[in-house]
C-alpha cells in the first residue's frame, strides 16, 4: 500500500466506522440486522485502534474502542432501548471528538518539511464537511429515536372544553349493527353491515364532530370508540386523570362524562390505549396505568375499579394497551408481571383467577373455538398463549420473540389456523392449534406489522407491514395455509384497515381513507377520500370504526362521524 492510499484510508476509516455506529444508533432497524451491524463496529473499532498508532495523541480513542466492544451485546441482550441508544449517541459524540484531536502523521525525514505540512485534522475539507454531515445525521437521528420512543405528541387544532351534558339521558338501545369492542362482534375486525356507499369523489357526509376528548397540549389519547346503539364510549385525557366519555352516536351530544386519577408514564401521551368494551348495561375500560374500571352504561356511574399492580402487575415500557375481553362472567386483560393474565368479576372486580408471569404484551385478549370448547389466545411479550378462561390454566404457549417485546397486533384465526405478526422485521407465523399444542405451519417476513391488525378473508391474509412511524409501509396478501405471498402494493401508505360490506376500509396515518376489494390476484383500490381527519401531524394510529351505518374516525381530541349509507 502506497503512502497516499494509506492516508486516505487513515481519513477514511474512523468516518466509515462513525456512520454505521450513528446509522445504528437510530435504532429504527429490525433486531437482527442492529446486532450484525454492531458486530461491524466492533470490528471496524479494532481497525481504528491500528490505524489510531499512526497518530500522536492515539490515546484518545481508546475508550470509544472499549465502551463500543464492552456495549456490543447491550441491545441483543434485552437491556432497556432508551440504554442502548443512549450508548451508541454518547460513543458517537466521544468518538468525532477524538477525530477532531487527532494530528496526520507525518512520514517526511526532513523535519522543516514535516513541520510546513502539520496541520489539525479537522482543518482538512477532505475531514470537516463529511463530519459535518455525519454530526448532523448523529442529532438528527438521536433527536428521531428519542421522539421514537419517548416522543409526547403535542395536540394540535381545535381543542374545546368539554361540554354540558344533555338534560335527558336517554334509554338505553341496541342497533342492528353494533360495534362494542374491539375488532367488532365476532372479534375478527369484520362489521356486519352492507350497502355503503363505494364511490367517495364528491366526499362522505360529515354528521358531527367533537374536538374535547382530550384536554391540555400532551394528554394524548389512543383508544378506539365502542358503539352499541345510541351510545359510543371513547376514552381521553386531561394533566392528571383518565376521562370516559359516553357520546349520542346519533348526534354527538354528550350523555355522560366521568375521570378517576391516574399516574401514568408520557412517552406516546399518557392517555388510553386500549378499547372499551360495552356489555349489556355496562362498559369496561382499561388504563394506560393499569387501571380497569366498570362503568354504568346508562349515567357513567362507577361501579369498581381496580388496578393490575395491586395483583402483582407491571406496565409495560409504552404503557398498558390491552384492550379487555368480557367472558361469561369475567373481564379479562394483560397484567404484566407476577400476574400475566388476570381474570377479574365483571361484577364486582374481585379477582377469580391469575395466570402465568412475564412481561405483558400490547395486544388484546381475544377468544377462539379450539375442538369445540372456547378458549383465550393472549399474544404476551414473549409469545402466544392459549388460556382456558374457565381457571386461567395455561394449556399451551409458543415462543414468539419481538424486539422490545412489542407483540402489539390481534391474532387472527380462521377454523383451527391462527396467525399472528410483529414489527421490527420480526415477520409473520401461522398455527395450526389444538387443545395440546400449537403446531407450526410457516413461518416467513411477507408481513411484519408493527401494531395494525390482520383480518382473514376467504382464506387470505390481508394487513399492512412494516413500521408505524412512517407512511411508507406495504399492504400485502399472503395465502393463510402456506405463506405465499400474492401480492404487495405501497400505493395506501401504512394504516389500518377494517372490513365492510365486502370490502376493506383503510386509513393510512396521514388520515387519508382508501376503499379496497380484497382479491388475492391483484390489488384493487375501489375508491379513495383524502384528508378525512383533515389537519395531521402526528401519526393517525387510531383505527376507524363502522357501526349502525356511520363512519366513526378518533384523532386524539377529535372525533368526526361520517354517513357512509349516502352522500
Amino acid at each position: 500500500m502506497n503512502m497516499q492510499t494509506k492516508q486516505k484510508f487513515q481519513i477514511v476509516s474512523p468516518l466509515v466506522v462513525a456512520a454505521i455506529m450513528l446509522f445504528a444508533a437510530i435504532g429504527s432497524m429490525p433486531g437482527q440486522y442492529y446486532t450484525a451491524l454492531k458486530i461491524i463496529v466492533a470490528a471496524a473499532s479494532v481497525n481504528s485502534a491500528i490505524i489510531a498508532h499512526r497518530f500522536k495523541k492515539k490515546i484518545l480513542i481508546f475508550p470509544f474502542i472499549a465502551i463500543t466492544i464492552l456495549f456490543n451485546p447491550l441491545k441483543p441482550l434485552g437491556f432497556p432501548r432508551n440504554l442502548w441508544i443512549a450508548v451508541d449517541i454518547v460513543c458517537g459524540v466521544f468518538f468525532m471528538l477524538s477525530i477532531f484531536m487527532l494530528k496526520e502523521p507525518s512520514q517526511q525525514k526532513n523535519k522543516d518539511e514535516q513541520m510546513s505540512k502539520k496541520k489539525k485534522f479537522f482543518t482538512r475539507p477532505i475531514f470537516y464537511i463529511p463530519a459535518f454531515f455525519v454530526i448532523i445525521i448523529l442529532v438528527f437521528g438521536g433527536w428521531q429515536a428519542w421522539i421514537a420512543i419517548n416522543g409526547n405528541e403535542q395536540l394540535i387544532g381545535t381543542q374545546n372544553k368539554i361540554p354540558k351534558t344533555t338534560g335527558v339521558i336517554p334509554p338505553l338501545e341496541k342497533g342492528e349493527a353494533d360495534w362494542p369492542y374491539w375488532r367488532g362482534p365476532n372479534l375478527d375486525g369484520k362489521s356486519n353491515i352492507t350497502g355503503i356507499v363505494k364511490d367517495w369523489s364528491n366526499g362522505l357526509k360529515k354528521l358531527w364532530e367533537v374536538n374535547y376528548l382530550c384536554q391540555g397540549k400532551n394528554n394524548i389519547a389512543w383508544s378506539s370508540v365502542a358503539v352499541s346503539g345510541n351510545r359510543l364510549v371513547v376514552p381521553g385525557r386531561n394533566d392528571d386523570s383518565d376521562l370516559v366519555f359516553c357520546l349520542n352516536s346519533q348526534n354527538g351530544d354528550l350523555i355522560w362524562h366521568n375521570s378517576y386519577k391516574a399516574k401514568t408514564g408520557t412517552s406516546h401521551g399518557p392517555g388510553s390505549r386500549a378499547t372499551a368494551y360495552i356489555d349489556e348495561d355496562r362498559v369496561y375500560t382499561f388504563g394506560r396505568g393499569g387501571d380497569i374500571v366498570c362503568w354504568s352504561l346508562a349515567d357513567g356511574k362507577l361501579l369498581w375499579k381496580k388496578n393490575v399492580e395491586d395483583a402483582g402487575g407491571k406496565e409495560p415500557q409504552w404503557g398498558h394497551s390491552c384492550s379487555p375481553l368480557v367472558y361469561q362472567d369475567k373481564v379479562i386483560v394483560q397484567g404484566g408481571g407476577e400476574a400475566l393474565v388476570i381474570a377479574y368479576d365483571k361484577m364486582n372486580g374481585d379477582i377469580i383467577w391469575k395466570s402465568m408471569q412475564g412481561e405483558a404484551g400490547y395486544a388484546a385478549v381475544t377468544s377462539m373455538k379450539i375442538e369445540d370448547s372456547n378458549e383465550i389466545l393472549v399474544f404476551q411479550g414473549t409469545g402466544l398463549s392459549c388460556l382456558n378462561p374457565d381457571d386461567g390454566t395455561e394449556l399451551w404457549t409458543t415462543n414468539w420473540k419481538t424486539s422490545y417485546n412489542v407483540n402489539a397486533t390481534t391474532p387472527a384465526f380462521s377454523d383451527s389456523i391462527v396467525f399472528i405478526t410483529s414489527g421490527y422485521g420480526t415477520g409473520c407465523e401461522a398455527l395450526k392449534v389444538t387443545q395440546a399444542n400449537a403446531e407450526v405451519l410457516w413461518k416467513n417476513k411477507a408481513i411484519a406489522s408493527h401494531h395494525s391488525d390482520p383480518i382473514i378473508i376467504d382464506g387470505y391474509v390481508y394487513c399492512y407491514s412494516g413500521q408505524s412511524n412512517q407512511n411508507k409501509g406495504s399492504f400485502k396478501c399472503v395465502e393463510l395455509e402456506t405463506g405465499k405471498e400474492m401480492w404487495s402494493t405501497n400505493a395506501i401508505g401504512w394504516g389500518t384497515a377494517l372490513f365492510v360490506d365486502e370490502h376493506l376500509v383503510c386509513m393510512d396515518i396521514e388520515g387519508n381513507l382508501f376503499l379496497v376489494e380484497p382479491n388475492p390476484n391483484e390489488f384493487k383500490l375501489i375508491t379513495e377520500l383524502e384528508n378525512a381527519l383533515r389537519k395531521v401531524s402526528n401519526p393517525a394510529w387510531t383505527i376507524p370504526v363502522i357501526a349502525n351505518g356511520k363512519l366513526f374516525m378518533r384523532y386524539m381530541q377529535r372525533l368526526i362521524c361520517y354517513d357512509i349509507m349516502s352522500q
